[in-house]
């Protein structure tokens, strides 16, 4: 099977090219040769491509930054989607999108299952979902799959970002009021080549690792086990603040955790412990 993955170059692009399939061939054009903000350029670019599936891990992630872009934000994130979908409608083959937990509100102190009614709080979040319904819409059999703050060894993200700093200041201050669950990309991959491989019924999922914390937590756990596998030579003071106190221009969700027990049963694979897939990344991190 040759799967388009676009977004190929990015964290989640990259995990699937690592935990791809031995049956599964990979096209994954970067940007210039795929640029989901001219969406209309799509349909002439997968037909040239003419995939047997296509993941899209590709988003306009700059949570701050789409306030203010929010047309570059919506054309990557809900017009593209929505391209893909139409194109994967008519060549009847798989699409799996990947959406966030950034579509709910935050105001649930329970996890969030999937029949849950979106209410994004963000010009990010709002766009996430727009592409959702975009594919929902125009591909019924598509799959949408939200998972939640993505990271890994590869590219930009809040784990990085973290060590960064506290190589350079000798305290950092992070938001302790909003709660999710940090997932490590590579076991977001594997969910979604294993979806890819048995294509159940159920299209909407939530996919994200075991447990829950607030940014702040994930910062300690960060530098902590950064010390022990001797990325850090020490942990700085770290600070917990509230969001209202950092000032971030886009709201965030206060609580976003999603209940993504049908999507682990539906697969068979383990959901890890966020901790737990912590310390593999950054094992893997020292090692590079």
């Amino acid at each position: 099977m040759r799967v388009l993955i676009t977004g190929g170059t990015g964290q989640l692009g990259h995990a699937l090219s690592k935990t791809r399939p031995e049956s599964i061939s990979i096209v994954s054009p970067d940007r210039q040769e795929m640029d989901l903000s001219e969406p209309h350029r799509l349909p002439d670019l997968l037909r040239a491509c003419a995939p047997d599936a296509i993941i899209n891990a590709a988003a306009y992630t700059a949570v701050d930054q789409a306030e203010r872009e929010p047309e570059i934000a919506s054309a990557i994130n809900a017009q593209a989607p929505g391209r893909l979908a139409e194109y994967c409608a008519s060549a009847a083959i798989p699409l799996i999108h990947v959406s966030t937990d950034f579509v709910f509100d935050g105001n649930q102190n329970t996890p969030y299952g999937v029949d849950a009614a979106p209410a994004p709080l963000c010009v990010y979040g709002a766009t996430k979902f727009a592409g959702e319904q975009a594919v929902q819409e125009n591909y019924p059999g598509s799959y949408v799959v939200r998972s939640s703050w993505i990271y890994s060894e590869h590219g930009s993200n809040f784990v990085k970002n973290i060590l960064r700093l506290a190589q350079e200041r000798n305290s950092l201050s992070v938001v302790n009021d909003q709660t999710g669950t940090p997932t490590y990309a590579r076991n977001l991959a594997k969910v979604l080549w294993q979806l890819l491989k048995i294509q159940p019924e159920e299209r909407l999922l939530h996919a994200a690792d075991g447990g829950a914390t607030t940014w702040y937590g994930f910062a300690l756990a960060i530098c902590e086990q950064a010390e022990q596998t001797g990325l850090l030579p020490a942990t700085p003071e770290i600070k917990p603040i509230s969001a209202h106190e950092y000032g971030a221009p886009a709201a965030r969700p206060a609580y976003s955790v999603l209940d993504s027990r049908l999507a682990y049963r539906l697969t068979g694979l383990q959901q890890i412990d966020w901790r737990d897939s912590l310390r593999d990344m950054l094992a893997r991190l020292s090692r590079a």
